[in-house]
Order: structure tokens, then C-alpha cells, then sequence
């Protein structure tokens, strides 16, 4: 007997399928064989979904089968009948490679045995190395939305590596976002992954509960309810903004007036919700909750930074002389876990409208620093406020007594009150000065931090001294020239008189210290396997040689490098600065080749200038030292450690020349300055801009900005700053309040570039009209005849500059002159 032929084996195949589908939906109408199978009678699971072959799909298509299988034991007589199910769920590429199988003459031995069918998906469509792939993604892996969506990724690799408990929760805690992490540290991390997965989960869950909540709130006042017709109009009335129902205002109306009666009330002054006369009381305003972000003129309001809890952010807070205590509310201390204490009873609030409402008996006591001039130790009480998260009341008005000045809400001091352990002795131990004397004149603020490091033993006040704010201090101790260098001198002819509470933003000396381990350290990930490479030392002159060993030394007593005995070592070389001296560069391109990106994105310098079209004022500030403020990770130091022949160092600061530096810096300014971005600040790495349409308004930004510079612990460079300004120059534009245009010097260069010879030159022309392409009208149309001289079959010998290279080439000089 012939064998059978293809199409014959073909449909015997086919007919098999028919026959098992038939039985299978058969045996789904008839009485289930087992107990197991009859206390499911009536339930029917869903298939899983087709699989096509994609690498990364297979093991989350086998778990789906694996739960169908488990949930319909019996449905199949044996192992070939579960895998001609099986080959229903391949689609695509993964059908494509079944089929063939299955019409074979000698059939393989996985198509009868379901485990070896399983291990042949694994060859052919599973991940070659899972657990290296793995490996790699958890590294990376990081929260992007909500705690449940990062531990469903968490698990699914945690299956798959298998390793211990302690390195697992190692790796969840560090992918949390940092408002996460903040609460953890807050109220104890626990050592336990299922009990830190608990946590997390909570927190993140309150997080979200609370920003409903405000998102709530906004539409709630976005969109007042008005009562229906049939209801007799009611005079608004207004709870104490203290109270917790403050400003729940119930607004009525009588329906939509007609022209007649709308002219009638308005030519009698009533009101159009009533008919009542007009009168202050129904010129209300609806205030919208803030934590980030100063209200308006609607209520007198200022800054308020937490001394005790630095993580947290600075917020606006609302000023009431009116209420007898200061109120929290009770979500936001819950929010950020501020340590709440206990009173033995509960109190009774008096509202505004004569009503009374009991509240809870918790208090919590912070240090905190208003309007950037009072720092005071608060007591908060908490209740539930729907506005306003924080109320400044009585007590706080009695302590600080701030000049406010009413019409424009400013709040301001003759001086700071000083606290205990800035205060001077009430007596001094000698009333003459000691017989040897080393005498320095300094500021005011360096005067103030001697006195707390007990290092002035007399001093004198001159008046004249009072005018340019300089004390003449004598010590035996230690010398105040340390101190006094902190805030150097001559900043107050360079620094407005208005941001002179700011002098220490500006310290060179400050600048130059050390700064703490903190959450925006600088990691460097690398790839499975690879190691830094331990490069040669490259050849230097005499003169580079002593600007090395200067270097050394500066930086050695900075704490900004160290000895190191790291097995990797990258080479230096030196550039020239514009100046003539000399730039100390370490060459990390071989540890570059093997770091893991960070993706962190930097902004477009298109879309930071268009935000500045209404500005009319601004201020350039650019930052002292820049990368050496962020610390490179504990643990990833070794990794930067460079060679040269007076020995080997690694840098306890982030330096220039690593791969993921602009990042870890871009993520600094950004997180540090979130509410003030695209509002009245743009920043780009270590330059900020700070522009506004009011020179009013322009100062208290400018403040705002240096305030948080001075939280943040960074520090500017005054001689390269600008105040309050219509024209500077900020990424090689030159900005004005007649809008940007371009660097005029950028523009002579343009003028007087020679004719490109080669295709090198062209690149580098292009290169350089790419940046300042927004200036030239079709600039892709106009640039096209040069574009087309780096086409590969235009690039071969010799060069051809034609007559339409040459018209694009002088079109692009003309539109940027």
C-alpha cells in the first residue's frame, strides 16, 4: 500500500481535530466523571488567548494554560489530545512552526508527550538566559505609577531569580518613588519584604486617598451646587476660616432672572440671588486647597518650611488673627506621619456663626521657619480642615509679631527673633579686650555662626559698621577669618539690597564643603558581568604636572576625593579654558561603555524659551560647583577612581565626564523646584532663569528661588548672576522682554564663516545652524541642497560645492545676520 501523500496527511490531521473538538464539546453537555469535576457543574473558564510567538510572552501564555488546565482536570484522554488543544492556541510565527510538525512522516516524540512539548516551547520561544534578563530588569525596574502596578512587575522577577528574601526587598525598597521612601524612613522601615510590600501599599494607597480627595475638593468649590427654585432664598453665610467647616458657603438662587428684573436689582444695588441690598458680606470668595503653590489675594497667607521634617516641601499656609489656636489638618499629618501626641480630653471650637463642633484631643509640635524670617517650635491642633492645610492663629501672631501690612498681605520684621543657642552671653567675661588680639572685620551672618561655635570672645559694634552691615569681632580662640570667609566678601556690592538676607546662597566657601549623603545620590549601574576597565596614565607637561598636584590638593582637603585602592583606574588629560588655564578631565569613556542609562529626559530649550513670551523682567542664576553638590552613592566610589603618578583617587562627588551626570543633576533641580516650574523658573542643568511680568512680583520669585537654593544646600555663583533685568543671555540666546533672538556674537561668527571644503566642514556648519534653526524661515528647505553634500554617494572624491550649495550656504548667513 502507497503511503499516504501530503494533502491526504493533511486532512487526516484535520479530520482528528473535528473528531476531539466534537467530543470535547460532548463531554461539556454530559454528567462530569469525578467529585472534583461535579462541584464545578455549570462553571465554564474562559480559554486563554492565542500565543504568536513573541520572545517575553511565553511564560505568561503557559501560566493562563496552566490555570485552565488546573480548573478543567479531565477533559483530556491523554497527552496528544492536549496537545492538538494546545496547537488551537498557536497563532502566527508560533503556528507556522507547530504545523509542519504535525504533517511530518516520523512525527517527534515531544508531540506525544505534553512535558517535553512544554520544553521544546522553551527552546524555541523562551528566553535563552531568563535569569540574566532578569537580573537586568530589576535593576532598572522602578515605580512609575502606583505601588500595586510596580509589586505585580516585583513579583513576576522575583519568581523568576528565586533569591533571598533580604536582597529582594533590597531591590523593591530602591525602585519605590520618594515620597514613598520618605514615609518609610519616616515611621521605621521593616526589615521584612512582605511586611515592607504592606507598607508600601498603604502609604501609597493614602497618597492616593489624599489627592482624590483634594481633586474633590477643587471641583467641588469649581462647580457650587445651586439649590432648586422651589427653595426660599437664603442669606449666604460664612464659618470661620479656622473652623473645620470653614468657608462651606451654601449659595441659592431663583432661577435664571429675566433682562428686566436682572437691570431692576442692579439698578437698586441687590443682589441677583436675592432680595436682599448688596452688602460686603455677599462679595465672597471661594478659596481651592494649596500645599505647593501661594493663593492668591484672597486671604492673607505666607511660607512655611518644616525645620524638624527637612524631606518635606514648602507650603503655604493661611494667617488667621481671628483663631485662638494654629490648626493641622488631620489628613496632611497623616499624609507625611508627623508624630501626633494624645490630650487627655476633647475640645469644644466656637465657630464664626455661633455654632460649636467638638473636635479630637491630637496635637503635634513642630520646628518650623515662617516666611523664611520666624523660626519658632509650633504647636498644631489637629481637625479637619477642608481648605487649608495649616493655619497660623493667635498663638503664633503673639510669639512672632510680624509687621504685615495689609493692603498687599507682605509679612515682614524689623529682625529675626534669635533662637536660645544663637543668643549672646547676657554678660561678658571680660569687659576689655584681651591683651593679644586677632582682629578681622566680617558680616553680620558670619558674626552670628561664631557665636554659636563659641569663638568670639569680645567684640565691638561700630556705627558706622551698622551701615555696610560689618561687625569688628576679636577672638583668642580661633581666627573668624574661617567663618567670615563663608560668606565672601564683597557679595553685597554684587547682590541687590533686597536678597542680602540671601548672602550665604552665594558662599564660595560653603560651597566647597562636603555635602551629606542624601536621596539624589548619583548611582552608577553596570552591566551584568562588565567591570571598569583600568586604563593607562597618559603623558603630561611640566606645567600640567603642578596644576595636577594643585588639584590634588584642594580637592583632597575638600573631602571631594580620596585614596583609593579600587581596582579600576580611568586616565586624566587637561583642555584649555577660555581664560588659559587649565581644566582637569578624567577620561571615563571605557566605564561610560558599560553604564547602565538613565533615561531621566532633559528638557528642550524650544520649549523652555516659549514660556517666556509675557516675561518682562528676569534674573540668571547659575550654580556654584554643580555636580560636585550631588555625592556619588555609597559603595559606587571605587568606580570612579582615576590614576595619575602621584597615585590613585576616587571621587566622593559627582564629577563631569560620567554618562548618566546631566541626569542625576536634571533630577535634582527638577524635583527641588517642581512647583515653580513653567510658572515663573525654567532650568536647564546648572542654569536657571527666573522671569516674571511685575518687578513686584519678580522679587518675591526671585526670594522664593533662593530660598530653596539654601534648603536645598546649593549655592550660586554671584559674579555670574543677573537681578531683575529686561535683557540676558540664558543657553546661548539672548532673552528680552521683546521676545529671544539670537547672541550677536553667535550671529558674527555665522556672518564670517569660511566656505566649507569638505564634507567635515559642512557637518560642522549644519551642526551649528541645527541649534538656531527656529531663526531661519524653512530652514529644512533652505539647508536642503547643503544636507544633500553628506548623502554617502556625494561624500566620494572629490568634494563638489555647487552653485546651489553655495546660494543655501550664504541664504543660512543671511537669515541668521
Amino acid at each position: 500500500m502507497a503511503p499516504p501523500n501530503h494533502s491526504e496527511r493533511i486532512e487526516s490531521l484535520e479530520d482528528q481535530v473535528r473528531s476531539l473538538l466534537t467530543a470535547l464539546n460532548a463531554r461539556n453537555t454530559q454528567e462530569p466523571f469525578n467529585d472534583s469535576a461535579s462541584a464545578r457543574q455549570g462553571f465554564r473558564s474562559k480559554e486563554p488567548e492565542a500565543f504568536t510567538g513573541e520572545r517575553g510572552h511565553l511564560e505568561p501564555f503557559l501560566a493562563q494554560v496552566n490555570v485552565f488546565l488546573r480548573l478543567n482536570p479531565g477533559h483530556f484522554i491523554n497527552d496528544s489530545n492536549q496537545i492538538l488543544w494546545f496547537s488551537t492556541l498557536l497563532h502566527g510565527v508560533a503556528h507556522q512552526w507547530f504545523y509542519p510538525h504535525c504533517s511530518a512522516v516520523n512525527p517527534p516524540a515531544w508531540l506525544a508527550d505534553y512535558s517535553l512539548f512544554v520544553n521544546q516551547l522553551h527552546i524555541v520561544f523562551g528566553d535563552p538566559d531568563c535569569i540574566a534578563t532578569a537580573k537586568q530588569e530589576i535593576e532598572v525596574l522602578s515605580q512609575a505609577t502606583s505601588v500595586a502596578n510596580y509589586l505585580t512587575q516585583f513579583r513576576w522577577l522575583q519568581m523568576t531569580l528565586n533569591w533571598d528574601e533580604d536582597a529582594m526587598a533590597w531591590f523593591f525598597y530602591r525602585g519605590l518613588k520618594e515620597n514613598v521612601k520618605d514615609d518609610l524612613s519616616r515611621s521605621g522601615k521593616p526589615t521584612n519584604l512582605e511586611a515592607l510590600i504592606q507598607r508600601s501599599l498603604e502609604i501609597d494607597n493614602r497618597i492616593a486617598k489624599w489627592i482624590a480627595e483634594k481633586r474633590r475638593i477643587i471641583t467641588r468649590l469649581a462647580n457650587p451646587t445651586l439649590m432648586p427654585v422651589s427653595n426660599p432664598p437664603i442669606a449666604p453665610t460664612v464659618a470661620h476660616p479656622s473652623s473645620p467647616s470653614a468657608l462651606r458657603i451654601p449659595l441659592t438662587t431663583a432661577g435664571k432672572l429675566d433682562p428686566d428684573e436682572y437691570k431692576r436689582r442692579q439698578a437698586e444695588n441687590l443682589c441677583i440671588y436675592s432680595t436682599q441690598a448688596r452688602t460686603a458680606k455677599h462679595r465672597l470668595t471661594a478659596f481651592a486647597p494649596v500645599d505647593s503653590q501661594p493663593p492668591g489675594n484672597q486671604y492673607l497667607s505666607t511660607s512655611l518650611c518644616f525645620l524638624s521634617h527637612p524631606s518635606l516641601p514648602m507650603h503655604y499656609v493661611m494667617i488667621d488673627s481671628g483663631a485662638t489656636t494654629n490648626f493641622i489638618d488631620s489628613r496632611f499629618a497623616t499624609l507625611h506621619s508627623l508624630p501626633l501626641t494624645s490630650k487627655p480630653l476633647a475640645e469644644t471650637l466656637l465657630l464664626a456663626d455661633g455654632k460649636t463642633q467638638v473636635i479630637n484631643s491630637k496635637v503635634v509640635q513642630l520646628s518650623c521657619l515662617v516666611a523664611e524670617l520666624f523660626p519658632s517650635d509650633i504647636t498644631f491642633q489637629v481637625t479637619d480642615l477642608d481648605l487649608c492645610p495649616i493655619i497660623l492663629g493667635l498663638p503664633w501672631l503673639k510669639g512672632a509679631n510680624p509687621n504685615i501690612d495689609w493692603q498687599s498681605g507682605n509679612t515682614t520684621t524689623q529682625s529675626p527673633p534669635l533662637t536660645p543657642l544663637q543668643r549672646a552671653p547676657s554678660q561678658l567675661s571680660s569687659t576689655s579686650p584681651p591683651a593679644s588680639l586677632d582682629i578681622d572685620v566680617i558680616d553680620a551672618i558670619a558674626f552670628n555662626k561664631s557665636l554659636q561655635l563659641d569663638c568670639i570672645t569680645w567684640g565691638t559694634l561700630y556705627p558706622s559698621a551698622i551701615q555696610s552691615q560689618h561687625l569688628l569681632a576679636t577672638t583668642t580662640t580661633s581666627s573668624v577669618a574661617t567663618t567670615a570667609l563663608a560668606y565672601d566678601t564683597g557679595l553685597s556690592d554684587i547682590i541687590p539690597p533686597e536678597y542680602h538676607q540671601y548672602l550665604d546662597v552665594f558662599s564660595r566657601v560653603e560651597a566647597d564643603k562636603l555635602l551629606p549623603h542624601r536621596t539624589y545620590n548619583h548611582h552608577i549601574p553596570l552591566e551584568e558581568g562588565k567591570s571598569p576597565p583600568f586604563g593607562p596614565i597618559y603623558s603630561l607637561s611640566e606645567h600640567e604636572l603642578k596644576t595636577l598636584w594643585e588639584y590634588l590638593e584642594e580637592n583632597l582637603a575638600k573631602g571631594f576625593i580620596s585614596p583609593s585602592d579600587s581596582p579600576a583606574a580611568s586616565p586624566i588629560l587637561f583642555v584649555k579654558k577660555k581664560d588659559g588655564s587649565l581644566r582637569l578631565c578624567v577620561d571615563y569613556r571605557g566605564l561610560n561603555r558599560i553604564t547602565i542609562r538613565n533615561s531621566y529626559p532633559l528638557p528642550l530649550i524650544d520649549e523652555l524659551l516659549d514660556r517666556l513670551h509675557e516675561a518682562r523682567f528676569f534674573t540668571c542664576i547659575n550654580l556654584r560647583g554643580a555636580y560636585n553638590l550631588l555625592r556619588i552613592a555609597k559603595g559606587d566610589e571605587w568606580k570612579t577612581a582615576f590614576h595619575t603618578r602621584y597615585g590613585l583617587f576616587q571621587y566622593n562627588v559627582m564629577p563631569f565626564g560620567l554618562t548618566n551626570a546631566p541626569a542625576s543633576f536634571q533630577h535634582l533641580m527638577n524635583d527641588t523646584f517642581k512647583d515653580m516650574l513653567d510658572r515663573s523658573l525654567i532650568i536647564y542643568l546648572d542654569d536657571l532663569l527666573i522671569y516674571s511680568s511685575t518687578l513686584k512680583q519678580h522679587q518675591g520669585h526671585v526670594s522664593a528661588v533662593l530660598a530653596r537654593l539654601r534648603q536645598a544646600g546649593l549655592y550660586a555663583k554671584a559674579e555670574k548672576c543677573q537681578f531683575s533685568t529686561s535683557q540676558t543671555e540664558f543657553l546661548g540666546f539672548v532673552v528680552s522682554d521683546q521676545g529671544v533672538s539670537m547672541d550677536p556674537s553667535k550671529t558674527e561668527v555665522i556672518t564670517n564663516w569660511p566656505v566649507p571644503k569638505s564634507v567635515h566642514d559642512v557637518q560642522v556648519f549644519l551642526g551649528f545652524c541645527n541649534f538656531y534653526r527656529k531663526f531661519i524661515p524653512q530652514y529644512s528647505r533652505t539647508a536642503y541642497p547643503l544636507t544633500q553634500l553628506l548623502r554617502k554617494e556625494a561624500q566620494s572624491p572629490p568634494f563638489a560645492w555647487n552653485n546651489e550649495a553655495q546660494h543655501a550656504f550664504e541664504q543660512c548667513q543671511g537669515s541668521r545676520a
